[in-house]
């Protein structure tokens, strides 16, 4: 132990050196100071540290008590929202799976939260009246939680039930489009003679277009679904597809033949004059084939006046630079060659599936 006047020594030549070399004090004096103040040097600095730690433990137990219940308290008003969500899906018409499964998994970190805040308060009591009341609360919240499990599960049951049942809207939806579509392919071919028979090409057309918009709804709604190209379903989706298609290129047919397009002539690269015609064009796009098909079909490819070199030539025009243009380049101008080219490019691009597929990744 140091005496209070080696205490007060140290102090004043710790802070004070300039003050030892001015009192005159001997060299042993100095020597023994400079001792003391190598172990206090050590000594010393550990008492605030020391302080520190202690006053950042001890917090005020009434204080962290209130923090801690505060925040179990946000943690019930989430829950409370979660009930309130509920209430508005259990009355909900237009149901997704998706918000039962993502309050389920906000519904698990909000009780494990809850936990931690509810054992921190309790850490905090010693009453025991006031420990009830806490285990009370706990019971409590143990019980509203349950209750939310039980309706998130139902909803989601209910979820998976509509769901199911889409497929099977869907297959008999489709079968009412395919009777109409036989409707509209047994009126094509027993038409009347004259301005009626325009009249109702005309109106198989309308009716087609309302079919095909139908068709696109129904495959919306099997967008969230797996339909196998050999199932049921997927079969009678094609199939309806290529009905709508090849009843459009014949009513198409039909109303040219009313109707006739002009022609004049136009050069060919390779020295033929050939009739110039309205030909479509074609970009490469699968999705823009049919539309394509139809109108070359009715151009050029069914006409019967034009041999096989001149619808090449015609296809040929047609093609845009690309990967349609590439696929039939290695072929020779020769009319031997046309129905070839129209064989690859089909292969490639009349594919109602993929176009199906197309559109779908579009939607």
């Amino acid at each position: 132990m140091l005496s209070r006047s080696e205490d007060k020594l140290l102090h004043r030549w710790s802070f004070e050196p300039d003050t030892l070399y001015r009192t005159g004090d001997s060299l042993l004096v100095i020597f023994r100071s400079i001792c003391v103040s190598s172990l206090l040097a050590f000594r010393r600095p550990r008492v605030p540290c020391l302080h520190i730690t202690v006053s950042a433990m001890t917090e005020d137990p009434v204080r962290a008590l209130s923090s801690r219940k505060k925040k179990r308290g946000i943690v019930k008003a989430s829950l409370t929202r979660i009930s309130n969500r509920l209430d508005v899906l259990e009355h909900s018409t237009d149901l997704s799976s998706e918000e039962p499964r993502h309050l389920t998994t906000r519904l698990e970190s909000l009780v494990a939260e809850f936990k931690v805040h509810h054992y921190a308060v309790i850490d905090l009591i010693d009453d025991e009246a006031e420990l009830e009341a806490q285990q009370t609360i706990l019971d409590e919240h143990d019980n509203f939680v349950a209750a939310l499990t039980s309706r998130l599960e139902n909803l989601s049951t209910i979820c998976l039930s509509r769901n199911s049942s889409e497929p099977k809207k869907a297959l008999k939806r489709l079968k009412n489009l395919e009777r109409e579509l036989k409707a509209v392919q047994d009126g094509t071919s027993a038409l009347p003679t004259g301005e009626d028979g325009i009249c109702l090409l005309q109106q198989y057309t309308e009716q087609l277009t309302e079919i095909k918009a139908e068709s696109t709804d129904i495959c919306r709604s099997l967008l969230t679904f797996e339909v196998e190209d050999d199932s049921e379903l997927g079969l009678l989706l094609n199939h309806i597809e290529r009905n709508i298609f090849d009843l459009s290129l014949a009513i198409k047919k039909l109303l040219r033949a009313h109707d006739p397009p002009s022609i004049s002539s136009m050069p060919d690269p390779s020295g033929v004059k050939l009739p110039k015609l309205d030909v479509p064009t074609f970009d490469g796009n699968i999705l823009n084939w049919k539309t394509f098909w139809e109108q070359f079909d009715v151009s050029v490819h069914s006409r019967t006046n034009l041999t096989d070199t001149e619808k090449l030539a015609y296809l040929r025009h047609a093609l845009k630079d690309g990967s349609a243009k590439t696929s039939i380049e290695g072929l020779s101008r020769s009319g031997d060659h046309y129905n070839e080219a129209l064989t690859c490019l089909k292969s490639r691009y009349d594919r109602p599936r993929l176009i199906h597929q197309a559109h779908v990744q579009k939607i």
